[in-house]
């Protein structure tokens, strides 16, 4: 599960409509199993899973914007005048 979360941000967390959701679905019903389930690891497996789902969330995101604004500068780059000599 956590190999599939980390290929789907690798993959295509460049378009994080479809990146987003398809972490979500496959890591909170391990979170909600492993919160249901008795024993002292898994309510601690649990908060790791959480925490990775966070940070993963937040990095596609911020590679998101950066590719965006990236973008940008290119075409505002490409939009600028030359240069006169």
């Amino acid at each position: 599960m956590v190999g599939y979360a980390a290929g789907v941000a690798i993959g295509i967390s460049l378009r994080p409509w479809i990146a987003i959701p398809s972490v979500l679905l496959a890591v909170i019903p391990v979170i909600s199993a492993s919160l249901a389930v008795e024993g002292a690891a898994h309510p601690l497996l649990a908060v790791v899973l959480a925490a990775l789902l966070a940070g993963g969330t937040n990095s596609m995101i911020a590679r998101y914007r950066d590719a965006v604004e990236a973008i940008e500068l290119r075409h505002r780059w490409r939009r600028s005048p030359e240069p006169t000599r």
